[in-house]
This record gives structure tokens, C-alpha cells and sequence, in this order.
């Protein structure tokens, strides 16, 4: 709590390096959590060894002076840790919640080129708000950026997440060879309980493959509605992978079952 080491976080960040932010508790002492408030909070859909393992693995994290602060950092679907893509400008959403009643000082949007070396900059910055949502029209096509948030609560506390990598590919224009073949598909709700409802622009037979953290097949089947529905009651809580594939395309999405 009393060593900043933030400047170094920012510094791997323009390297390219994909890393997330930690809080240390670390002061020579036997009194880690005891101290001071300080968190390294883990997002997983249960406290079980996989699941832990598998957030710490894909930077799922991030690290509060608060210890009872929530952070909710999506671009699409895609959290903290995840590395992403598209044809249209990121659009970044956050939500600070505290169950003591704060509402945030602040709440900045921090982005920078990958690997260019240039330390990131804040894009957006709200003032005395929870909510924050900001669409980066201003990404030039082509590259790759990281995105990562800070949250200033009133009394001083600082929340930093771990990013979000997006690469942003060439717009699609006319007579382009390389998008005739794309197409969207969209679940909800996600994080799920029981029911998954899929919807997709394909029009003919189609797979959709769900797989758990360690690549297993847990449901397969062939859909040709382009709106299906799949029961997820009898699935273990954790991190899953939504594959659907139609002749030589195909597209994978994750998917938290609670």
C-alpha cells in the first residue's frame, strides 16, 4: 500500500507485453488481507480450483484498495484479461459498485498502441458517476489496441483493472473478398443459468460445439434455425467456449455458466 508500482504496468503494456495488475500484500509480515484493504479481486463463476486457476491464467482480475468494491469492465462480451476483435470502433462499459454506498470520484478509460512503446493516455474520463460507457470512434483501422480502467473512489482508493485487448480489422468495403464469408451470431444471457438462447445470420445447417476450460466436448449438435435454444441446468458452473461452424467458417465465443 505504500510502494506504487502502476508506472511499471504501463510501461510492459506499451512493450506489448500482455500482463494484468495485481494488488501485493507483501510487507515482510505474516498479516496478508490484515493490514489494509487492499485486494487482488479474482472474476470466476465459483470459488473451485479450476475456475480460479483458469481466471489467474487469463488475467480475469484486478487490484482494489477497496476490499469490498465490484468492477464490471466488458467491451461486447469480453472482460478483463480477454483478447478480442472486430470491424467497428470498441465501444468500453463499466459499472463501480461498492457496498458501502460510494459512488465513484472517477472513472477513467485508459488505451494505448500494443507494442509501439508510447505509454498509454486516458481517452474518457466521468465524473461522479457508477456507469461509465464510451465507443473509441477514434481507432484508426487495422491496429491493435489495449484498454484498461481506473477507478478513483472518493476517499482516495484506487481500482485498476487488467485489459482488454482489441484489434480492430480493416472495414469491410465493397466487392472485398475477405468478409464475403463472415457472420454474427449472438448468446444471451451470459453469464447463464439455465437456458442459452443462440441466434445467428446463417441460413442453413450449422454446429454449435459448447467445450469446458480443458477442451472437452460437453453438447454438440446441428441447428438449422437460425434461432436455437440449449438447456444448460445439467452444466457445472465455470468457463465454457460456444463454437459454431458451418462448412470452413466458424466462430468461438466464451460463456460463464453460473
Amino acid at each position: 500500500p505504500v510502494t506504487d508500482y502502476s508506472h511499471y504496468y504501463r510501461q510492459l503494456l506499451a512493450k506489448g507485453y500482455h500482463v494484468g495488475i495485481s494488488y501485493d500484500h507483501d510487507n515482510h509480515n505474516t498479516t496478508f488481507g490484515r493490514n489494509n484493504g487492499g485486494r487482488l479481486v479474482i472474476i470466476a463463476p465459483s470459488l473451485t480450483e479450476a475456475n480460479l486457476t483458469y481466471a489467474m491464467k487469463n488475467m480475469h482480475f484486478y487490484a482494489s484498495e477497496d476490499w469490498n468494491c465490484q468492477i464490471d469492465f466488458k467491451i461486447n462480451t469480453s472482460i478483463m484479461g480477454d483478447s478480442t476483435s472486430g470491424t467497428t470502433p470498441p465501444t468500453i462499459n463499466v459499472v463501480h459498485t461498492d457496498l458501502d454506498g460510494e459512488t465513484a470520484d472517477s472513472i477513467k478509460i485508459w488505451s494505448g498502441v500494443e507494442g509501439n512503446g508510447i505509454y498509454s493516455t486516458v481517452l474518457n474520463v466521468v465524473k461522479s458517476s457508477n456507469t461509465s460507457s464510451f465507443t473509441h470512434s477514434a481507432i484508426v483501422s487495422g491496429t491493435n489496441r489495449y484498454y484498461f480502467v481506473e477507478v478513483v473512489q472518493p476517499d482516495g482508493d484506487r481500482i485498476i483493472s487488467s485489459p482488454i485487448w482489441y484489434k480492430i480489422s480493416n472495414f469491410a468495403g465493397i466487392g472485398i473478398q475477405e468478409y464475403k464469408n463472415d457472420f454474427t451470431f449472438l448468446m444471451a444471457p451470459n453469464p447463464v443459468h439455465t437456458q442459452l438462447y443462440i441466434s445467428t445470420s446463417l441460413t442453413g445447417i450449422y454446429s454449435i460445439e459448447i467445450s469446458d476450460i480443458s477442451g472437452k466436448i460437453i453438447f454438440k449438435e446441428n441447428f438449422d434455425s437460425p434461432n436455437s435454444k440449449i438447456s444448460t441446468e445439467k452444466f457445472a458452473s465455470g468457463f465454457y467456449n460456444v463454437k459454431i461452424s458451418s462448412g470452413k467458417q466458424s466462430q468461438t465465443k466464451k460463456l460463464v455458466i453460473e
